[in-house]
């Protein structure tokens, strides 16, 4: 059978399963995703241990947020050169009580994360299996693909089981097919991202209720789902949505410059108000949980009235999801930091395990000093090194020849906004990516994703810490970024 007709079945199961995206420009169409026509072969062995680290991370990243006034500490100098960490670090100061640290409006924090890793080649290509599981980084805000992931993994099971049906194997460079002689033996593991993340938000929702008791007047309580201005990716939001009705919790859709207008802080509850008009359907509602999609990137604050509507939200007693706190604990110079010994023991110390886990691996994150023999080192080779700013979203990091260039132009406060990192060489394979109903066989990496949930609150606290799913995203080679 060939590829053409492969990707064609691929293709209308994409279409119709919501394996989309919005096309640019367009209100409300969309393409299919692009897509690997088979599934991409990551060892069971790395997998576990990633899955593994999941409650190790989501220990971390609560510890570390739980401490403001180090993070306070940790991330002045990065901030002094750059507005958006500044602006960020702002609000947590205005959050936290300056004696002990403790927050000043909600003593929860929850955490939807996601923990990104790659098989680093140890040896170089030629020794193809000796690979070290490395983390890439910690989404602590807006991790993306919960919906799309679970919808992936039944793509592919249904790619396998109408080949199997068609009596047909994929070609050898498409699949690995030596490694993959029997697939029910070899089938893909299961992915319930999408149950466990609106399992994890009604959890949150009913934590509220509980601790503020029957004092809203008669008002619904709802979440707020926080969003970008045209957002492509409204397919994998709105699928969460819909997944968090089901288990009892309405959720609006409104980005922060709509808030603006309908947000307001009760000053004897300090519970978070949303009033609007009744061609709403909601006129007044308490505010239970705030999950945010979006304010990770300086593009989404475009005036002081977004500031001020992230900060009003944080000063209130919804739960927020991420917290000030956690956001800023996913931040690189943070990152670069719990790579220190000394630092991560600051956290975990009185976990061995857990600490021993997350060293294993963490890559070489350093601080840009131009007198240190990592800086040498990165003029020298830069094609070893990735430079990464504080932040999210893609498209930040600085590669190759770039690095060297950036370090000898870079004034020193703006480089004390960067670290360096050492660069992971990922495995290669061949496969089929298919983007616009096109498929390519090209060499490719992928990255490995674990969605992790957590709640709890600053006294340690915790009612939730588990894996929740995966993401396996896969690009070309070539491509450095995205």
């Amino acid at each position: 059978m060939s590829v053409e007709r492969t990707t064609a079945e691929a293709v209308h199961n994409a279409l119709s399963n919501g394996i989309t995206i919005g096309i640019a420009g367009e209100a409300s169409l969309t393409r299919h995703a692009p897509f690997t026509l088979f599934p991409s072969p990551v060892p069971r062995a790395s997998f576990q241990q990633a899955w593994d680290l999941a409650t190790c991370f989501g220990t971390l990243v609560h510890r570390v947020a739980s401490d403001p006034l180090w993070l306070i500490q940790a991330l002045s100098s990065a901030s002094e050169s750059d507005a958006f960490t500044n602006g960020l670090l702002d609000i947590l100061r205005q959050t936290t009580d300056p004696s002990d640290g403790s927050p000043l409006f909600s003593p929860w924090s929850l955490g939807l994360h996601r923990s990104d890793y790659m098989l680093h080649l140890n040896n170089g290509p030629e020794n193809f299996d000796d690979v070290k599981l490395t983390q890439v980084e910690i989404n602590t805000i807006a991790s993306s693909f919960p919906m799309l992931s679970n919808k992936m993994s039944k793509f592919h099971q249904h790619t396998i089981s109408w080949l199997n049906e068609n009596a047909v194997a994929p070609t050898a460079n498409s699949w690995n097919q030596d490694k993959q002689k029997n697939w029910e033996e070899n089938r893909l593991p299961p992915n319930d991202t999408p149950q466990g993340y609106a399992e994890t938000i009604a959890l949150a929702h009913s934590t509220f209720l509980s601790s503020h008791g029957p004092s809203f007047e008669g008002r619904r309580v709802v979440a707020i789902f926080l969003v970008q201005e045209k957002e492509r990716n409204f397919v994998d939001q709105r699928a969460l949505e819909y997944e968090a009705k089901s288990v009892g919790v309405t959720m609006i859709r409104r980005s922060l410059s709509e808030l603006a207008l309908s947000l307001s802080v009760d000053p004897a509850s300090g519970s978070l108000l949303y009033s609007e008009g009744p061609s709403s359907g909601i006129i007044d509602a308490v505010v239970s949980v705030v999950y945010f999609r979006a304010a990770y990137t300086p593009a989404d604050f475009p005036s002081a009235t977004e500031w001020a509507t992230r900060t009003l939200i944080e000063k209130s007693t919804a739960i927020k999801c991420p917290t000030i706190a956690y956001h800023l604990a996913g931040t690189k110079k943070v990152q670069q930091l719990l790579a220190d010994p000394a630092t991560l023991s600051r956290f975990v110390g009185d976990l061995p395990e857990v600490m021993e886990k997350l060293q294993n691996c963490f890559t070489g994150l350093y601080e840009i000093d131009k007198s240190s023999e990592v800086f040498r080192r990165a003029l020298e080779n830069p094609h070893n090194f990735v430079m990464k700013p504080q932040r999210e979203g893609g498209g930040n990091l600085i590669f190759g020849d770039k690095v060297k260039e950036a370090l000898l132009s870079f004034s020193d406060s703006t480089l004390s906004a960067y670290i360096l990192m050492d660069r992971i060489h990922p495995r290669p394979f061949k496969t089929w990516l298919v983007s616009n109903a096109t498929p390519h066989l090209v060499e490719s990496v992928s990255e490995l994703g674990i969605y992790i949930g957590f709640l709890g609150d600053h006294k340690q606290n915790v009612l939730l810490n588990k894996p929740l799913g995966f993401l396996l995203r896969t690009k070309p080679e070539s491509e450095a970024d995205g």
